[in-house]
């Protein structure tokens, strides 16, 4: 893990998320796609949209993201990313190792009050081509679509 940190703040512009996600990678957050069109939509966020644009930049590393939660007291195994409610009075995300906060990208440095999700950058694998000329797409649970190249 090498520390990003973020370089837009408060909701919806700030890029935590995508500054933790950077940091896991050891990548530029430049690299990372700004997601806070998003967030920004006349009709209010459209999420889906947004893990769909999470998973499409993760996919060019064999990755995708899920969004779970833990019994209180359990956490993810290596690096991953814990949110909930920050300092600041809006959610926040952070870098995790072995369930404990490893990196605030935030310059106060102040962490979350509470832990109320965590997100896991997991591997994948082609193992199937796609039915007909498409591409195979895999939904999964909590995550947005991935769509895998033939």
């Amino acid at each position: 893990m090498r520390p990003v940190d973020q370089t837009k703040f408060g909701e919806p512009e700030g890029n935590c998320v995508m500054a933790c996600i950077a940091s896991i990678l050891h990548r530029p957050l430049s690299e990372t796609p700004d997601l806070s069109g998003f967030a920004k939509k006349e009709n209010g966020p459209d999420w889906q949209d947004w893990h769909d644009a999470v998973d499409t930049y993760l996919f060019q590393f064999n990755l995708f993201h899920l969004d779970m939660k833990f019994a209180e007291g359990y956490g993810p195994a290596g690096y991953a990313m814990m949110s909930g409610p920050g300092k600041r009075g809006i959610d926040h995300c952070c870098v995790s190792y072995n369930g404990k906060l490893s990196h605030d990208p935030h310059p106060s440095r102040d962490g979350l009050i509470e832990i109320t999700s965590w997100t896991l950058l997991l591997p994948v694998v082609k193992i199937a081509e796609g039915r007909g000329n498409g591409p195979l797409i895999v939904e999964p649970r909590g995550a947005g679509k991935i769509i895998l190249p033939n």
